[in-house]
């Protein structure tokens, strides 16, 4: 018998004590959301970049809008999973009146998710892989034996850990080891989206785990505690959470869009250019996956948006854009939905090797456009 109660707990690091009780578990989770949106991390996304430089220009999106965006869709799909699981499904699954706790668990897992990434994405994280790389040696303490000085020395495990910055492992130690948010272990393992530690090596594709495992997910320093976090939640220690792969799939729905979008702000592609790419790219992307290239249904969002931007004076680019996030976002959500449902043993053990959108499906293509 699958019962997501037991992944959905309010146990803390700092308590003994695991209320069930539906008016507990609530009042947990509104403590979590106090907690996360008065946080240093959430505030400072503000500050962080998305793609583009910050500018004067604020339609550009930060960190904190592109997560204010993917907390929506989150709790867009974990509605639509609701009404779209029947009595039996969620009886089975022993779901009834867990509907707003996994609501809020998602939404501020989808608000976190960026937390530990620096300003400029992964060329941030690049950047800092670098620095790294050129210095790390010479951080290295010296100690003196007689006349000698030796250099100590770690271990390969621990260099692997120290010199491969990941926005994800940041992401977890900032909410437990740096600010001690102190927040139920079901809210922080709806964001361990990856569940390598970092002195494991990356697994070989085809490996057990090998998309679970293909970044580092937690550092050592937090190994311990995702350890506690695994057992509390009864997850084997590898294994994902349920709410992760929700998280996972609303933010692969944003920023889908999100990026041309700003792309469109600063004039590096006007509307009709950005048409005629996104649908040599779709039927690109379609011959890749070896599906129809004449499906329509990608076609016809984007020219309905066009219609809207060709229809509106004054706020054209804005109508082009919300037709074009509404097109994309209805059928996605409803394909991460789907999935999610009909996989949903693999994922309720947390070994469900892909995301919900990675599929080879029309809708795959879409996102991947």
């Amino acid at each position: 018998m699958i019962d997501f109660s037991r992944k959905i707990t309010s146990k803390r690091v700092r308590s003994s004590k695991n209320y069930t009780s539906l008016d507990n578990l609530l009042l947990a989770f509104e403590s979590d959301r106090g907690r996360i949106i008065n946080s240093a991390a959430v505030r400072r996304l503000q500050q962080k970049t998305q793609v583009f430089p910050l500018e004067r220009n604020s339609a550009v999106r930060s960190r904190l809008t592109h997560s204010l965006e993917v907390q929506q869709v989150g709790r867009f799909i974990v509605q639509k999973m609701f009404k779209t699981l029947s009595d039996e499904q969620l009886d089975k699954y022993r779901l009834y009146g867990l509907e707003r706790c996994l609501e809020s668990i998602v939404e501020m897992s989808c608000l976190l998710h960026d937390v530990g990434n620096p300003p400029f994405g992964h060329f941030g994280e690049q950047a800092i892989n670098d620095w790294f790389e050129q210095n790390f040696d010479s951080m290295l303490p010296t100690i003196k034996e007689g006349d000698r000085e030796i250099k100590l020395s770690i271990s390969d495990e621990l260099t692997r850990d120290i010199c491969h910055f990941e926005g994800n492992a940041q992401a977890i130690r900032l909410i437990h080891s740096l600010l001690q948010l102190n927040l139920t272990y079901s809210q922080v393992a709806g964001i361990l989206k990856y569940t390598r530690c970092g002195t494991e090596l990356k697994p070989k594709k085809g490996d057990k785990f090998d998309y679970l495992k293909k970044k580092v997910g937690y550092y050592h320093s937090e190994k311990a505690y995702v350890e506690e976090l695994c057992q509390s939640l009864d997850m084997q220690v590898g294994c994902r959470h349920p709410v992760s792969y929700i998280m996972e799939a609303a933010d692969d729905i944003s920023y889908c869009i999100a990026d041309i979008e700003d792309a469109v702000e600063k004039d590096i592609l006007d509307v009709e250019k950005l048409c005629a790419l996104l649908k040599e790219e779709s039927e690109s992307i379609l011959r890749e996956f070896g599906l129809n290239i004449y499906d329509q249904k990608f076609s016809k969002i984007i020219e309905k948006a066009l219609e809207k931007y060709n229809e509106n004076g004054m706020c054209q680019i804005s109508e082009f854009f919300i037709s074009l996030r509404v097109g994309v976002l209805h059928p996605l959500a409803k394909h991460a939905t789907e999935r999610f449902v009909s996989n949903i043993n693999e994922i309720y053990d947390g070994s469900f090797n892909e995301a919900l959108l990675e599929d080879k499906s029309i809708e795959n293509a879409i996102s991947e456009t």
